[in-house]
């Protein structure tokens, strides 16, 4: 086939050719010039910066791949992965400053260049071929459908923009804009390669279109805008750069001219001397007309004057206006002194530092010792003002400039306040040194100064780019305009069949979050609660355990704490119930006004807190025992109250319960003087995840929940739900639920507390079997059964282990993990309800709580279900069911401080390891199980196998955690999170497993067997 007819613009085929051929024969001109190291060929002006070898090999790369696009893709790739390859290496040497030796593998250098790295192309360079070598292979990879030919375009557009800019700034003469700062510049023939390599490239990512694209104009919008920032900046840097070489030179003039009148006051001031010792004492007369001559000559000396051998101040000019200085001792000052001293030991002239001179003003004296036939003969004394010599020889530099003069870090001279010339970056530090004189000083641009060296012309170019690349813009959307114009009615086809697939991907998108809710509920319950089963499991041990006063408050905090955690994920459970229709009400006698008041009072610890006085009263005509869920009647009544002084902070909170006879209902009021809700706020008060303040910042925390639980459960009893409110005033809530009344309770005896399966054992003389595939979570569940009282325990790894145990001897009750590896709870529970005649208690322990959990675990045949994390109490109410427990003595407090800042919670590893015996077997366990994973870690991170590695963390953690290593379980935490990674990636997370064991191995003297 021709070669134009392939394309929809044969003409642009001829030009892809031509631009082949002219980078292949630019590339390998300049190879060839640094072969046979022939400047003319590499460096087109000893002013410009040459051609580097590897930046004309790639030329010539990107010309070969460009004239082979038609015919052969596959070579076009490689060309422009060997472009891109090498542009990458030399970005990566910028980067880590590093020396690969790419940059003389294939020439050395020879030609002389401001860069550290003869050899190298420049930034800018390598980040264009770098572009250039990607969009090359983008053209030739036509498997790659969708938005190839945009990113080709738009990479190629971007290398076309650098070409123009650095043509732009060598036309104009701003070397910033083709070069990195003052060094590695881009060559003009490089710039000149640019321009055709990018041209030729967007014009490759035309090569199979019928038609001007709806991205056609991307590459030129790309380019304009390239091209107008990048000159814009280079003016801008150029303008700057000028600037600040100004005040450099002006900053060496006043180092220039300050040193200069020092040298001139210091000669003419030796010069007196130099007569007073070749004449013997210079008579009074010819001193006077010298020292007028010098004061009228020298504005800074402010006089001139004599001191005997005793450096008393015996004469001066001009005596009238200095008359008072006569008779003052230059010994009297300790600066002066020292200066003196100083001149006498060396015979020398010598200044004193800036003080605060006697005739006024602040400066510096000059003092030189008088001989007389090689015999002290007095000193020649001057004081001269620093303000007088900057101001007097300064004063035109001072209209456009600050300056500030210090010396020994102390500001002796400023025309500025005190730390003004620290807000701008127009200045320039200088030092003045002569004569014994050491300043400081730094010199600084005024504002006007600085508006007035920056022009229109950066503002000009930036306008005129904006512009033309909206004008560009408005041309090609309009005639896209034009074209689609012609297929509205296509178009309105395709737009009603991409809505139809719209709808149909919004219902599955909706379903798809539904699914994606539940589990993300469960997976967030499962998450909580296997940690929260270690931290309260571990409290309830430690409670239990002889504690000073200190220490029982610190476990009592914890223990508190995790329960207010739990009760923010039952909310949210709660809530994912009500949704689900799957809330079941409880519906047993209770007696209300007491579950009331027991509700309220329990809250008034916290009004205490927050200096609230809480109210609570009851009608006396309420019935005494009403029909209903008393469990979830005191989460409303907890929830209005608790809002209510959450939001108080200063006044009154009241809770009233009342009953209305006509109508059979009791009300339940909570009335506040807080902060009241505003207006706005108020219709959607009880939609979830909304508050009155939803900002960041907000006072008040919250989920948003609870009100909607709370009139979600007011609806579900069959009530009605309402407040009133006034921001800045309270609030007040009301709920009134139906009563159904009932005959009294009678109260059980203790043996028939519970529904009893079958006649109670002892507890010491039953054996139970512990199903469970977490070895620690073993260890903490065999503690909590001592505690209970049992002492016939073993345990289970997982289903088929616990089969086998069933076999070898009976149990009189089984604690049955529901997930476990090889065969889990569910199955086990089924063959041995299958296989066993007689009924052995099966309790459920599972870290879900969701929706169905409960029903599930029945339905497989266990007896009941306790939800990790396992709480002591609960599993002790369970267990009564079958067995009599005994009640426990509590343990006297004792003097004992288990704080140890180390790699691991030494109280909580204490808990499960009470003797040394068993903290060497907990910790060989440990030991074994985490080098065990660690095998299983490196394994999977060499084949990649993602879910290998994300359980083997999983187990490593929990392991950890409840032994107290929380570093090592944050690591393996971090690992399972990222169980998708690179190989780099997962490199690196498993060496800090390693090194956290290892700190653990330390810190324990652990020096057993893996």
């Amino acid at each position: 086939m021709p070669l134009a007819k392939q394309w929809y613009f044969p003409y642009l085929a001829t030009y892809m050719l031509i631009s082949g051929l002219a980078l292949m024969l630019l590339g390998v001109t300049v190879m060839l010039g640094w072969q046979l190291q022939n400047i003319a060929l590499v460096q087109i002006s000893p002013d410009y910066a040459p051609m580097k070898f590897n930046t004309a090999l790639c030329f010539s790369l990107c010309g070969i791949g460009i004239m082979a696009l038609h015919r052969n893709n596959r070579m076009s790739a490689i060309c422009g992965i060997l472009t891109a390859l090498i542009g990458l290496t030399t970005g990566l040497q910028y980067l880590f400053e590093m020396n690969t030796g790419l940059d003389v593998l294939f020439a050395q250098p020879f030609t002389t260049t401001r860069s550290a790295y003869p050899g190298r192309m420049s930034p800018l360079t390598c980040f264009s071929l770098t572009m250039a070598g990607f969009s090359l292979m983008l053209l030739a990879c036509w498997r790659i459908k969708k938005y190839t030919e945009i990113a080709s375009a738009f990479l190629a557009s971007l290398v076309l923009a650098i070409g123009i800019i650095a043509l732009v700034g060598y036309a104009i003469g701003v070397d910033e804009s083709y070069g990195w700062g003052k060094v590695m510049h881009i060559a003009l023939h490089t710039s000149v390669g640019y321009v055709v390599l990018g041209t030729a490239l967007i014009i490759g990512s035309f090569r199979k279109s019928n038609s001007l694209p709806l991205w056609g104009m991307l590459p030129a919008l790309t380019c304009l805008t390239a091209i107008s920032i990048g000159i814009w900046q280079g003016i801008i840097s150029h303008e700057d750069g000028v600037f600040r070489d100004e005040i450099v030179n002006e900053a060496q003039h006043i180092k220039y001219i300050t040193e200069n009148h020092l040298r001139e006051v210091f000669t003419a001031l030796d010069r007196m001397a130099s007569r007073w010792e070749v004449s013997g004492g210079t008579p009074k007369e010819a001193w006077d007309k010298d020292a007028e001559n010098y004061i009228a000559g020298y504005r800074s000396l402010k006089a001139v004057e004599w001191a005997d051998r005793d450096a008393v101040i015996r004469w001066i000019v001009p005596l009238n206006e200095f008359k008072n200085i006569i008779g003052f001792s230059l010994k009297s000052e300790e600066i002066r002194r020292r200066t003196i001293e100083k001149a006498i030991a060396t015979r020398k002239a010598h200044t004193t530092p800036v003080i605060m001179l006697k005739q006024g003003g602040t400066g510096f004296v000059y003092i030189h010792p008088l001989y007389v036939n090689n015999q002290p003969d007095g000193f020649l004394v001057s004081p001269i003002y620093i303000g007088h010599i900057l101001e007097l020889l300064l004063k035109e530099s001072f209209e456009n400039y600050d300056i500030e003069v210090r010396q020994q870090n102390e500001v002796i001279y400023s025309t500025v306040a005190h730390g003004a010339l620290l807000q701008t970056p127009w200045k320039k530090e200088g030092h003045i040194s002569y004569g014994g004189i050491e300043w400081d000083f730094t010199l600084q641009a005024k504002p006007f100064a600085v508006a007035q060296h920056t022009s229109r012309l950066p503002d000009i170019v930036l306008f005129v780019g904006a512009l033309v690349t909206v004008l560009t813009a408005l041309t090609g959307y309009t005639a896209r305009m034009s074209h689609l114009k012609k297929k509205e009615l296509q178009k309105a086809n395709i737009a009603l069949e991409a809505y139809t697939r719209d709808l149909q991907d919004a219902k599955e998108s909706a379903e798809f979050s539904t699914i994606a809710k539940s589990q993300f509920l469960a997976n967030m319950s499962h998450e909580i609660r296997t940690p929260m089963n270690g931290i309260i499991g571990m409290a309830h041990l430690l409670n239990d355990t002889p504690l000073t006063s200190e220490q029982k408050e610190y476990v009592t905090t914890i223990n508190y704490s995790a329960r207010n955690l739990l009760l923010l994920l039952n909310d949210i459970l709660d809530l994912s119930k009500i949704e689900a229709n799957e809330l079941v009400l409880e519906n047993t006698p209770f007696y209300v006004g007491d579950i009331f008041m027991q509700t309220v009072k329990a809250l008034q610890s916290l009004a205490k807190i927050k200096n609230v006085a809480l109210i609570c009263s009851v009608d006396g005509n309420c019935p005494a025992i009403i029909a209903g869920d008393p469990g979830r009647f005191s989460q409303i009544v907890t929830n209005l109250v608790g809002n209510a002084i959450k939001f108080t902070e200063i006044g009154t909170v009241s809770a009233e319960l009342t009953y209305n006879d006509s109508i059979t209902h009791v009300l339940c009021t909570v009335e506040d003087t807080g902060i009241g809700i505003p207006r706005d706020k108020q219709m959607a008060i009880f939609e979830k995840f909304v508050q009155g303040d939803p900002s960041i910042s907000r006072k008040y925390g919250g989920t948003g929940l609870g009100l909607t639980i709370t009139r979600q459960l007011v609806s579900m009893m069959g009530g009605e739900i309402g407040f009133e409110s006034e921001e800045g005033k309270g609030s007040r809530f009301w709920f009134m639920l139906p009563v159904q009344k009932c005959e009294p309770i009678t109260t059980p005896s203790n043996d028939s507390s519970y529904p009893i399966t079958a006649l109670r054992k002892e507890a010491q003389t039953s054996r139970i079997l512990i199903a469970e595939d977490h070895p620690v979570n073993q260890i903490l569940l065999t503690k909590l059964l001592k505690k209970l009282g049992f002492t016939l325990i073993d345990a289970a790894e997982n289903g088929i282990h616990t089969l086998e145990c069933l076999k070898e001897r009976p149990y009189d009750a089984i604690l049955m993990d529901c997930q476990m590896p090889e065969m889990d709870g569910y199955e086990a529970t089924h063959l041995i309800r299958v296989g066993m005649k007689n009924h052995l208690p099966i309790i459920a322990m599972t870290a879900n709580a969701m929706v169905g959990d409960r029903e599930k675990c029945l339905n497989a045949g266990m007896d009941d279900y306790i939800s990790k994390p396992v709480d002591p109490d609960k599993l002790r109410h369970c267990l009564s069911q079958w067995f009599m427990i005994p009640e426990l003595a509590k343990p006297q407090p004792v003097n004992t401080d288990i704080s140890n800042p180390s790699p691991v919670n030494i109280g909580q590893f204490r808990l499960s390891a009470e003797t040394p015996e068993e903290e060497k077997e907990i910790l060989s366990l440990f030991f074994k199980q985490a080098y065990d994973k660690l095998s299983i870690l490196e394994v999977s991170r060499r084949e990649s196998e993602h879910e290998d590695w994300k359980s083997a963390a999983h187990y490593l953690k929990g392991s950890a955690a409840n032994l107290g290593m929380h570093q090592l379980a944050e690591q393996c935490r971090n690992a399972e999170m990222s169980s998708h990674l690179s190989y780099q990636d997962a490199s690196k997370h498993l060496e800090a497993i390693k090194a956290e064991i290892e700190k653990l191995k330390i810190f324990f003297n652990f020096t057993g067997s893996a």
